[in-house]
């Protein structure tokens, strides 16, 4: 086989498809135009494991998502057996197709899994920033004389723009308007979220301020006294 790819999956906190894993590499390396024989092997480990790879060799604490242990670039040619080298008769002078040990990478699902995550988070907020600033810009170009709101328009419109592509629950937050002026109210999962919805609820055309009750589940609303 030309390609030769062996995954072994040595932790538990994350589930691993090493048959999914193997495809892909020989995908990729196929893909890179690589000729004769090659051999990569990828080991999935917990943190304790790649944190230990990561000091030792690479002289950095802590545990990361992937590290790669590349072989040497170029393989010794062995000679003639049993001389190891010898021109005598029967040498082949022509070099010989060695397999291409390309080296192992070494993978830790759980250190990918969380940085998938922050990444998934910084997305939201950077796409919050980002509508914030179009309703700014729609702000600044609508004409002078279009006049605000009322309460229940503005309601409405605070409602359909700060949710529209936002993992909340319907119904786990109420919003309306008293005077121009936004109230949010209700429990969400992760503080992120609370600091989203009122960014861009500040945002919404017509808007003069925000008032921010939200807050996490089992914990008490800001306008709630605890004993």
């Amino acid at each position: 086989m030309p390609i030769d790819v062996f995954a072994a999956d040595e932790q538990a906190s994350e589930p691993v498809d090493t048959g999914r894993w193997v495809r892909l590499a020989c995908s990729v390396l196929d893909a890179e135009g690589l000729k004769g024989d090659v051999e990569l092997s990828m080991l999935f480990v917990d943190e304790p494991a790649i944190a230990d790879l990561n000091e030792r060799f690479l002289g950095e604490e802590g545990p990361t998502d992937v590290l790669a242990f590349p072989m040497d670039e170029h393989p010794v040619e062995g000679g003639r057996s049993p001389d190891s080298g010898g021109t005598g008769p029967g040498v082949n002078t022509e070099p010989t197709e060695l397999p291409t040990m390309l080296g192992d990478v070494v993978l830790c699902p759980a250190v990918a899994r969380r940085n998938a995550d922050a990444m998934e988070r910084r997305g939201r907020y950077a796409a919050s920033r980002a509508e914030g600033l179009g309703h700014q810009i729609e702000n600044a170009i609508a004409p002078e004389y279009e006049p605000e709101p009322n309460d229940a328009t503005l309601t409405q419109r605070v409602e359909s723009q700060i949710l529209r592509g936002r993992d909340v629950p319907k119904g786990a937050i109420n919003i309306n308007a008293e005077e121009g002026v936004v109230v949010l109210r209700g429990e969400l999962d992760r503080p992120e979220q609370i600091r989203e919805l009122e960014d861009a609820a500040a945002h919404v055309k017509g808007v003069r301020a925000v008032r921010n009750l939200l807050h996490l589940r089992n914990t008490p609303a800001p306008n709630i006294r605890t004993p």
